[in-house]
């Protein structure tokens, strides 16, 4: 979607990577005695909605951040003249609002926003209208782009004291389908916690001559139209080691309710009937 970032936006979430990408830059403190000056502004860039008809130079008084970790993406709106005022870090450049693309939205920020003299000023509401029209965007977002961070996620533990666990499926409704090597179909429902075995499927864990083998029921995956056809697949792999060559069965199966069962399709493969038990 789209975001906008008035003054402190800046100035939080430290510990959040995620963020500090999204608003463009990390605050690194402001002048002090006093905090609010009188500054030089310049407008860099006027092919964007919030800076059409700004003047080139523009004087404001508010307090002007300094910044830190400033991503490279961000595209420069309006800068500071550090000569105009006591207190600036970032040198010629020293970034005031910017805009970017952020995870297929749409992020602008300005530092402008401490005083409440801001907010009845012409140049900024004009300059802020502007920042909120880009956000809001005119065309699509592409949400595929966008990707949380890894300490955005929060672990849960589904079930303990499982017997060899090797793939499993998330299906569409949430519930969250796993096989075991040695032939246990289990389904978790998160909605009220249950773990229930489904079906067991009769697989191989020898060889030929006895000795123990590690292969087994060792492939799952969900239909990519599991929602309307409740198809779910698996393959259970051994090897014959006295004939020398390896052999997969590949099982089809449909999700419905209670009881289990099996047949064979049409083209010889075994189907199994997964029905949850009540």
């Amino acid at each position: 979607g789209g975001w906008v970032g008035i003054h402190s936006a800046t100035d939080t979430e430290y510990d959040w990577p995620w963020y500090g990408r999204l608003a463009g830059a990390w605050f690194n403190g402001h002048p002090n005695n006093p905090n609010v000056q009188h500054g030089k502004f310049r407008v860099l860039d006027k092919n964007h909605p919030s800076t059409a008809g700004l003047p080139d130079r523009w004087d404001h008084e508010d307090e002007f951040y300094n910044f830190k970790s400033i991503d490279p993406t961000i595209r420069v709106l309006v800068d500071i003249d550090e000569t105009s005022y006591r207190g600036g870090t970032n040198g010629d450049r020293h970034p005031m609002s910017w805009y970017h693309d952020v995870d297929g939205g749409r992020a602008f920020y300005t530092n402008m926003g401490h005083t409440e003299a801001t907010f009845t000023e012409p140049l900024f509401l004009q300059h802020l209208l502007g920042g909120l029209r880009y956000a809001m965007g005119p065309g699509p977002v592409d949400f595929k782009r966008a990707r949380p961070e890894e300490n955005r996620f929060t672990k849960v533990v589904l079930a303990h004291n499982l017997n060899e666990p090797v793939e499993l499926a998330v299906l569409p409704d949430e519930r969250v389908l796993f096989v075991e090597r040695r032939g246990a179909i289990k389904l978790f429902t998160p909605a009220n916690g249950r773990l229930t075995t489904i079906a067991n499927i009769p697989v191989s864990l020898k060889y030929t001559d006895s000795s123990q083998a590690e292969d087994g029921l060792l492939g799952l995956a969900a239909d990519p139209n599991f929602a309307s056809n409740g198809w779910v697949y698996m393959a259970d792999c051994g090897v014959l080691r006295a004939a020398g060559r390896r052999r997969t069965r590949l099982y089809g199966a449909r999700l419905v309710v209670r009881v289990t069962e099996s047949t064979r399709d049409r083209d010889g493969r075994t189907v199994v009937v997964l029905r949850e038990s009540a």
